[in-house]
């Protein structure tokens, strides 16, 4: 049978006190099975030693055994205090998902990031320095505004250069030619040729026929000769300016403007003058008309672009009335 022996000190002088407690139960102290010294009773702890707290910031918080495997049934409602602020610049080893980032406000920093962001697909076509995205996610070219200025004064094809969305089509008539007589029927000039003015939009048009009305040519006797069309036709849209009418053989009266029609400007050339009164030819938006004159050189021509010629005496020579201006096709280009 194990004995209990109560061994003194033999340097100290002390007398040791067991005073047993206020009670009317038997008790039984169990005494551990191994070797050490009993700790005090103060109750908090700050007595002891040898086990390091966890108020200092990298010291080891668990039981000596380093790893925590004897700590059981440890209650999260004991712990007060606060704990650290999470940095993320301490996390290593563990791979924290999104949600928790996001959860803990964690700031990760840019030198712990690895590997390669995606790009993000905007649009379609293809991203470079010389175009934007537009609102219907399509590359486009940046470049816009003006980008050039085609005329032509004979009839053809025009082609939609590249980058090119929307033009300005300007298209004016030819002139007509006064009459030639000796009676006042025969004396009246020619019509200015129509103008039309319009914007088109050519994204998806690649070209269009271009068609320049000639001024009418001069008369060598009586009616005068109108001038020709002019157009812009697209398979889409189609702008008209009309030639102006050589003067009629009649009595006071020149010949009338030419019509307009397609664009968001139409205007009709001006009448021919006529006999005993102005006998200056009608003018256009981009010609003017001959003026009438009374000697035998030669008569009045028409001007620009859609002029009317004047009217010829046969007294006045053998040469014919004035003939009208060819008529022009305008195209301003934007991209």
């Amino acid at each position: 049978m194990a004995k209990v022996k109560i061994q003194g000190h033999a340097s100290g002088t002390g007398i040791l006190t067991i005073t047993a407690p206020n009670t009317s139960t038997d008790r039984t102290i169990t005494l551990p099975d191994a070797s050490g010294a009993l700790l005090n009773s103060d109750g908090d702890g700050s007595s002891l030693t040898g086990i390091q707290s966890p108020l200092v910031e990298g010291t080891d918080y668990l039981a000596p055994d380093g790893d925590g495997s004897n700590l059981t049934a440890l209650d999260a409602t004991t712990l007060t205090g606060n704990l650290p602020a999470i940095d993320g610049s301490n996390l290593t080893g563990v791979a924290p998902t999104k949600s928790v980032v996001e959860a803990l406000g964690i700031d990760v920093p840019a030198t712990n990031l690895t590997g390669t962001v995606p790009t993000a697909r905007l649009g379609t076509g293809t991203a470079d320095s010389s175009v934007h995205l537009r609102g219907d996610g399509a590359w486009a070219s940046a470049a816009a505004g003006l980008n050039s200025i085609q005329t032509f004064t004979s009839s053809g094809t025009w082609t939609r250069p590249s980058g090119v969305t929307k033009v300005i089509v300007e298209v004016q008539g030819g002139g007509g030619s006064g009459g030639k007589g000796n009676v006042s029927a025969a004396l009246c000039a020619g019509g200015g040729g129509g103008y039309s003015k319009g914007l088109v939009d050519v994204s998806s048009i690649s070209s269009s026929t271009i068609t320049v009305g000639s001024g009418g040519a001069g008369a060598t006797g009586g009616t005068g000769n109108s001038g020709g069309a002019s157009s812009w036709a697209d398979g889409t849209n189609t702008l008209t300016g009309n030639g102006g009418q050589g003067a009629p053989n009649q009595e006071y009266r020149g010949g009338a403007g030419g019509t307009a029609s397609g664009g968001a400007l139409n205007i009709e050339g001006q009448i021919g003058g006529e006999w005993g009164g102005n006998q200056m030819a009608g003018s256009s938006m981009l010609g003017h008309g001959g003026n009438y004159s009374y000697d035998s050189s030669s008569a009045r021509l028409g001007t620009g672009y859609g002029g009317g010629g004047t009217a010829r005496h046969i007294n006045w020579g053998s040469g014919n009335s004035g003939a009208g201006s060819n008529g022009i096709v305008i195209v301003t280009e934007y991209k």
